[in-house]
């Protein structure tokens, strides 16, 4: 072989181009040869082959070149014929991360969706029409029964009642015809008349007892999916708290890692496990085991599908185990293993054994090498490998094995079964027949772009791998010209040198000899020039194509806060709508891991559940994943949710809503992630709402007692009153009558009075005719003088004033 050495790397010594590209492609395609053991049982036979057939697939479609081309890319190494030929050409082997960057904050970004604090990816919810155990179903139907039965009873009576007074109307009406007769022309119509009325009585009771009717059944209905609802919350505790004691987020966030860059991501579960526990028993730290259902990530290189599925679901499905003698050995305690056959495994596989031929793959060197685990033996040192087989076998094959049970006893020899087996070094270890009643098995997978009918699909470094190659390129090439154009070019005629001095070695205030130019001229011995940059136009060219990975991936530069955005970037609004659009593929890669990974798998532990624990539920479920919908909801939910809240902000829709404003509260409050319990739970609220009952009953007895004593003490005031009225009455009258005695004593008085006057009169009309009978004998001296006596009685009496 011909060998050339780097100007770089002086000593060092590498292969040719051509020859490193032969000895690869050599390597790639040589297969070999191994005489396999003579004694193998028929079921390990059967293994082998499905899993060489399943090997041979997954090499011949390129798939693993697929997978260590991904991961190779991601981690920012050349793949060695690439390498091989930069290094032949010389120059830099810069590698930019582009692929690592796009793939992590993909990463981040599910993450944020699918392993949200305080919420979870998925949800279970009742059919639309719940199944529930059939007593229930029987208790229901009787019930509305008796209430549909209760109100036809009632209308029956009700109509009777209607009936009968009509009747009794319309013969009052009848005896008021003159002549005690109805009229023989009025005969006729009357029934009619009377026949319209009872025809639409009774239509309109029917469709009153079939609105009824319908009213009922409608409450029965939300009443059983209110049921249902309820068994599902618990039933969604229980399976939450079992993925995270079997490990299962922590092995969906590597999961996520993997689906950004394997063409497809594997994760396996539930496995069914002993697990270590550590327990207080009087004080003390006690380690126990216990039972948990464990979720873990299967290796993209360890999986081998049938040739011929479409799903995992389909065909035979082999994964490569890779398990310590710890975790061998604690299998023989594990039911449904075989006991002996794990020792002799123990007892053949000796320290620092390699893989056995019939499981080597090829790859366990690249897969060593991108894990950084060393070489392919170091990576296998101490480690048993192992097949773990889901398929059909016949009959024949199972009973040979040992296999024991109800349903091959009676089954024809070549009649398959699907079972689950487990395959170490070259001895069976278990083989059970698949428990599962729809014939699951528990492995799930996801691709971030599908290929229709394929169980591998296109990964994040694939949609991206031309654009990373030009930018590998341009990278070179920028570095390259930069070397070049760092400094400058020197030429220099070595003839013309007067000595044998360093040319290599340029220092500032270098002298150099130089010879008369032999041509005559006056040409420089020594001649500087500066090579062109071409900086610009390659950084130019970088810029375009890296904005191109932004397409090809759908994972934007400004969703990971890239700060050099334009455009509609620049404003928030933008900003969001631009984000909006750009989460489209993201969304679509989400849905994948919703409908391959996460709804089966919940579905999985469900039925799981019902089956251990013997739950009495028809298992009529739904599971609804919330990953793919969390982009375009969520902050949508929100803002109707608030707007919601403020149109209800009113003493009517509050009391119509009732607890539901109590429900959405709780459900808003929940979603901002807050700790402790800001809307009180719903046993709380039914304590504080029979609380302020109780206090409204005892403030309006108080106040009962209240007005009552009131009205009491209105009654007593009324009657003191009355009393205070009489007796002012009484003294009224007191002085009234005193006022009409004195005035009656006034009146006797000035009646008195006027008699003494009208006496007085009198007395002097008399004395006047007695003085006027005796004038004649009086003469004129003595009638002067009684003149002056009766103007001396005038003036004394006051009369005639």
């Amino acid at each position: 072989m011909d060998f050339i050495e780097q100007p770089d790397t002086p000593g060092v010594e590498v292969l040719s181009t051509q020859d490193m590209l032969e000895l690869l492609d050599s390597e790639s395609n040589e297969e070999m040869e191994f005489e396999a053991p003579v004694a193998y049982s028929s079921l390990a036979s059967h293994i082998m082959q499905e899993f060489r057939i399943n090997k041979d697939a997954k090499r011949n479609s390129l798939v693993e070149d697929d997978i260590t081309n991904s991961l190779e890319q991601y981690n920012g190494q050349y793949g060695r014929k690439d390498l091989a030929k930069i290094i032949a050409e010389g120059g830099s082997t810069i590698y930019m991360q582009l692929t690592a960057i796009k793939a992590r904050n993909a990463s981040s970004w599910m993450r944020d969706i699918l392993l949200a604090a305080n919420e979870k990816s998925w949800t279970i919810k009742p059919s639309p029409m719940a199944d529930l155990p059939n007593d229930l179903k029987e208790s229901i139907s009787q019930s509305i029964n008796e209430e549909f039965q209760e109100l036809a009873d009632a209308k029956r009576e009700e109509d009777a009642k209607i009936a009968e007074a009509k009747a009794a109307k319309e013969a009052q009406s009848a005896q008021g015809v003159p002549g005690g007769q109805p009229q023989e022309q009025e005969q006729p119509q009357q029934p009619q008349a009377g026949a319209t009325t009872q025809a639409g009585t009774a239509q309109e009771t029917v469709r009153d007892l079939n609105q009824e009717k319908r009213d009922i059944l409608i409450s029965v209905y939300e009443e059983i999916q209110k049921e249902a609802k309820f068994n599902m919350m618990f039933m969604e505790r229980q399976i939450d708290d079992q993925f995270l004691a079997g490990g299962y987020y922590k092995a969906l966030g590597t999961f996520i890692d993997d689906f950004c860059i394997f063409p497809t991501a594997f994760i396996k579960g539930p496995v069914i496990t002993m697990k270590p526990k550590l327990v207080w028993e009087n004080g003390e730290p006690v380690v126990t085991k216990e039972y948990c259902f464990q979720d873990k990530r299967v290796s993209p290189y360890d999986i081998y599908p049938s040739p011929e599925a479409s799903s995992l679901q389909e065909g035979s499905l082999c994964e490569h185990l890779r398990l310590s003698r710890t975790e061998v050995f604690d299998l023989s305690e594990a039911p449904g293993y075989d006991a002996g056959a794990i020792y002799k495994v123990l007892e053949d596989t000796t320290e620092g054994s390699s893989t056995p031929y019939w499981i080597d793959t090829g790859i366990e060197s690249d897969k060593a090498d991108q894990e950084k685990r060393g070489d392919q033996f170091e990576a296998n040192r101490n480690v048993i490998h192992g097949i773990h087989f889901f398929g059909s076998v016949s009959t024949r094959i199972l009973k040979e094995w040992g296999v024991e049970c109800d349903q091959l006893a009676s089954a024809h020899p070549e009649k398959q079964f699907e079972v689950e087996a487990i395959m170490l070094n070259e001895e069976v270890v278990k083989c059970v027949l698949n428990d599962d009643p729809l014939l699951r098995r528990p492995y799930y997978s996801a691709s971030y772009q599908t290929r229709p009918g394929s169980i591998w699909g296109r990964s994040l470094p694939m949609l991206m791998e031309d654009i990373q190659r030009m930018c590998n390129a341009t990278a070179r090439a920028l570095s390259n010209n930069m070397a070049l154009s760092s400094g400058p070019q020197i030429e220099i005629y070595i003839d013309r040198l007067a000595d044998d001095g360093e040319i290599e070695n340029i220092r500032p205030f270098k002298i150099w000899q130089l010879t008369t130019d032999p041509s005559g001229g006056s040409g420089r011995a020594v001649n500087f020039f500066q090579p062109t940059s071409n900086a610009s136009e390659l950084l130019s060219v970088y810029e375009q194509f890296e904005s191109r990975a932004d397409d090809a991936t759908g994972i934007p530069r400004y969703a990971y806060g890239n700060e050099k955005t334009g455009g509609a970037a620049t404003t928030a609004s933008g900003l969001a709508m631009l984000f909006e659009s750009s989460s489209k593929m993201i969304k679509d890669a989400i849905r994948n891991i919703d409908a391959g990974v996460i709804i089966p798998r919940v579905e999985y532990q469900f039925y799981w559940n019902v089956i251990l624990n013997e739950i009495d539920f028809s298992g009529d479920v739904q599971v609804k994943a919330l990953g793919s919908t969390t982009l375009t909801v969520k902050g949508a939910e929100q803002l109707r949710r608030n707007e919601f809240l403020q149109i209800t902000a009113n003493p009517v829709d509050q009391q119509l809503m009732g607890d539901g404003r109590a429900e959405l509260l709780r459900e808003m409050a929940n979603d901002l992630g807050f700790i402790e319990d800001i809307v009180p739970s719903r046993l709380d609220q039914k304590k504080n709402q029979k609380k302020a009952q109780e206090n409204a009953a005892a403030a309006q007895e108080n106040e009962m007692a209240m007005a009552e004593q009131k009205a009491k003490l209105n009654n007593l005031g009324a009657e003191t009153q009355i009393e205070g009225q009489k007796e002012m009455a009484g003294a009224n009258n007191n002085v009234q009558q005193m006022q009409e005695d004195g005035k009656n004593q006034r009146h006797t008085e000035s009646m008195a009075m006027k008699e003494r006057e009208i006496q007085a009169f009198n007395d002097q009309n008399g004395y006047r005719l007695m003085q006027q009978s005796s004038a004649n004998t009086i003469d004129n001296d003595t009638k002067k003088e009684m003149q002056s006596k009766e103007l001396s009685v005038k003036l004394a009496t006051g009369s005639g004033i």
